[in-house]
C-alpha cells in the first residue's frame, strides 16, 4: 500500500507535464518505467511488441520518429495508442488551453489526410483536428468540409465546434439539411443573427433543434409565445430558463398544471423574495419548497425553516443556504 501510494505521488508530479491520470498500480508502474526511458529505439521496441498496453500508450507519446508515428495512426490494434501517436496528449484540448506534447505528428498534409480519412476510428480523426490546432495551423476550410460531408455524427459535431460561429451561411446549411437532429441543433447554437434564431425556435419541426434556438433566443416576447403554444414540455422548459419576467415566472412556479420541470427551473430564476417565500412556506411539493428556500435572503426565516419545519429535505436546504451565506446575495 505504502509503495502504491508512493507510486501515486510520484506520477501526479508528472501529471503536471502530461495532463495524466493515474488509476491503478500497474498503470502507475508502467507509467514510472516509460518516465524512465529516454532512447527512441527501446521506445519504439516497447510500442512495437509489449503486451502492456499502460506502457505503449505512455511510451509513444514519448517518441519524436514521423514515419513510425505515421505508421502506428493508420495501423495499431489499440484506438488509443493510434490516438497518441497523431496528437501525443493524454487529455483533449480545450480552446486553446493545449497541454505541452512531445510527441505526435507534426507535418500539416499527413495530419489533414488523417482527419479526412474515413476509414479511420473517429477519435484517431479527431486527435489529427485536435493536432492541427495545437500546431497553430488553419483548419477552417477542413473544418467545414467535415461539418458538412463526413458520415461520422462525432467528428460533423466537433468540426462543427472548431469552426465556433465562423461560415454562418454553412451553419445555416448544416442546420436546415443535416439528416442528424442532433447536429443541426448544434449548429443552429452557433448562429448570430437573432431572426434567423427565432425562425428555428418558432417553426423547426425538430424540438431538439427548437429547444437549441431557444438557448440563444433574445426576444423576451417570442419566448412567451412559445411558452403558450409550443407542445413540448422540453421545449417549454428551455424558455422558462431564458425568461426573465419576474411575475410570469412567478405564475409558472406556483402553477401544479406545469411541469415539475418548469416550476423548478422558474424558482431558480425568480428574484422576487415575497413569491419564493410564498412557494417556501404554502407549496405541497417539498422539492419545490426546498428549491425556493435556497433562494430567500432572510436569514431570521431561513433559521425559522432550518429549525421548524416538518420536512428535512427543506431543513437542508435552509441550513445550507446559512452554512454557505447564499442567503447575503439574494436581496
Amino acid at each position: 500500500m505504502k509503495r502504491f501510494i508512493m507510486l501515486i505521488v510520484l506520477a501526479k508530479c508528472s501529471m503536471w507535464v502530461y495532463g495524466d491520470q493515474i488509476s491503478n498500480p500497474e498503470e502507475a508502474d508502467a507509467y514510472l518505467a516509460i518516465l524512465q526511458i529516454n532512447d527512441q529505439a527501446t521506445l519504439i521496441n516497447i510500442v512495437k511488441n509489449s503486451t502492456n498496453e499502460w506502457m505503449r500508450e505512455h511510451a509513444i507519446r514519448k517518441i519524436s520518429d514521423q514515419k513510425f508515428l505515421l505508421e502506428t495512426a493508420l495501423n495499431d490494434r489499440n484506438v488509443e495508442v493510434s490516438r497518441l501517436a497523431v496528437n501525443g496528449a493524454r487529455r483533449l484540448p480545450i480552446g486553446d488551453a493545449h497541454l505541452p506534447a512531445p510527441g505526435g505528428l507534426n507535418d500539416r498534409a499527413v495530419l489533414e489526410k488523417i482527419a479526412k480519412n474515413v476509414t479511420l476510428d473517429h477519435r484517431v480523426r479527431r486527435a489529427a483536428l485536435e493536432r492541427l490546432q495545437f500546431r497553430k495551423y488553419r483548419i477552417d476550410r477542413i473544418a467545414a468540409d467535415i461539418a458538412e460531408n463526413d458520415h461520422d455524427r462525432e467528428l460533423r459535431w466537433y468540426a462543427i465546434e472548431i469552426l465556433n460561429g465562423k461560415n454562418q451561411s454553412l451553419l445555416i446549411k448544416i442546420a436546415n439539411n443535416d439528416t442528424d437532429n442532433k447536429i443541426r441543433g448544434w449548429a443552429v447554437y452557433f448562429l448570430t443573427e437573432q431572426k434567423r434564431i427565432a425562425e428555428f425556435a418558432k417553426n423547426d419541426r425538430d424540438e431538439y433543434v427548437r429547444g437549441m434556438a431557444i438557448r440563444k433566443l433574445e426576444d423576451q416576447e417570442l419566448l412567451e409565445w412559445i411558452l403558450k403554444n409550443d407542445e413540448s414540455d422540453g421545449v417549454r422548459e428551455s424558455v422558462v430558463f431564458r425568461l426573465k419576467n419576474q411575475a410570469l415566472l412567478a405564475e409558472i412556479a406556483k402553477n401544479n398544471k406545469n411541469t415539475k420541470g418548469m416550476r423548478l427551473l422558474a424558482i431558480q430564476q425568480l428574484k422576487d423574495q415575497a413569491a419564493l417565500t410564498e412557494i417556501a412556506k404554502n407549496e405541497k411539493d417539498e422539492s419545490l419548497r426546498a428549491r425556493a428556500v435556497e433562494f430567500l435572503g432572510d436569514k431570521k426565516l431561513l433559521e425559522k425553516f432550518a429549525k421548524n419545519d416538518e420536512s428535512e429535505k427543506v431543513r437542508e436546504a435552509a441550513e445550507n443556504n446559512l452554512k454557505n451565506g447564499w442567503y447575503k446575495f439574494q436581496l
